[in-house]
């Protein structure tokens, strides 16, 4: 974690020492997990199927994509995972965000699942994705 990455992403600022000391602390004891780690919570599904719903209703630009991740398929499996990413596609989310899939065939479903709307995939080394070439 540094200051400016915590200033360029979250305030959309250069590194100019707006960031104070307990704002860096508030950022490093956020609970948030990578769905490729241990130890992930989610909130929700219709919670989070109302944000996407409030960010797509802000939206001031056919510029701007909403993007709708979840962390579900590690604490609650691909399924859950898969109705989640259904469910904020319905909210208006324009791209979907699976995060942590286990395997080839787990990619693949994500793939398939609500045709019509680009997916993201996190291939990390050392993460729960396989790196995967994408022609593959």
């Amino acid at each position: 974690m540094t200051g400016a990455g915590v200033t360029n992403t979250y305030l959309g600022l250069p590194d100019l020492a707006l960031v104070s000391l307990p704002e860096m602390a508030a950022h490093v004891a956020a609970p948030k997990r990578c769905g490729h780690f241990v130890g992930q919570e989610v909130v929700p599904a219709q919670e989070m199927a109302q944000k996407v719903r409030a960010a797509v209703d802000a939206r001031r630009s056919a510029d701007t994509l909403v993007i709708a991740r979840t962390d579900a398929r590690a604490r609650h499996g691909l399924d859950e995972a898969l109705e989640r990413a259904a469910l904020y596609a319905e909210a208006g989310a324009d791209v979907l965000f699976i995060e942590g899939l286990h395997s080839r065939d787990e990619l693949l479903a994500a793939g398939r699942a609500v045709p019509g709307v680009p997916k993201v995939a996190n291939m990390v080394e050392g993460g729960k994705t396989p790196l995967l070439p994408a022609t593959s």
